[in-house]
């Protein structure tokens, strides 16, 4: 298969991907399309980065593994976001790897965080929840771990 073909029909499985994710997002938020998503290598990158710098970042505070602890622990922060809630945000989600990080609006997370977590992965035990600026000027994470979850928020 040539080199062309063989780009263009990766590009074909991201728009796919994308139109999928972007379907089961609309609810959350009308504004999210095909090009609410950030590139593959982009999200790697911001990715790694990210971890970089949380393994910098002291833990705001240990949670137990339980959902509901989770989610009433960002419940909690949320009230931190109201003075960025204008502002986009990138979320990692079990696909991003395929399709890229979707970018919301803090109010669209707000509004919709249980369903998020769920979208994200998080509450099925096979991703970290993260939500942050696309600059890392500030972020929620909690970050999954064996017997714990540590909640790391920054910049607010």
């Amino acid at each position: 298969m040539s080199q062309d073909r063989q780009e263009k029909m990766r590009q074909l499985k991201l728009k796919a991907k994308r139109k999928e994710l972007a379907g089961q997002l609309t609810c959350l938020s009308p504004s999210v399309t095909y090009d609410s998503f950030l590139s593959v290598d982009e999200t790697i990158t911001l990715s790694k980065t990210l971890y970089q710098l949380l393994s910098t970042l002291p833990v705001t505070r240990q949670l137990g593994k339980g959902h509901d602890e989770a989610y009433q622990a960002l419940v909690q922060v949320n009230s931190q976001l109201g003075k960025v809630s204008d502002e986009h945000v990138v979320l990692l989600h079990l696909q991003d790897r395929d399709s890229g990080a979707v970018v919301i609006k803090v109010s669209d997370y707000l509004e919709h965080l249980q369903m998020l977590m769920d979208f994200a992965g998080f509450f099925i035990g096979r991703r970290d929840f993260v939500l942050v600026h696309p600059e890392l000027d500030f972020g929620i994470c909690i970050e999954r771990f064996e017997y714990h979850n540590n909640l790391v928020v920054w910049g607010l």
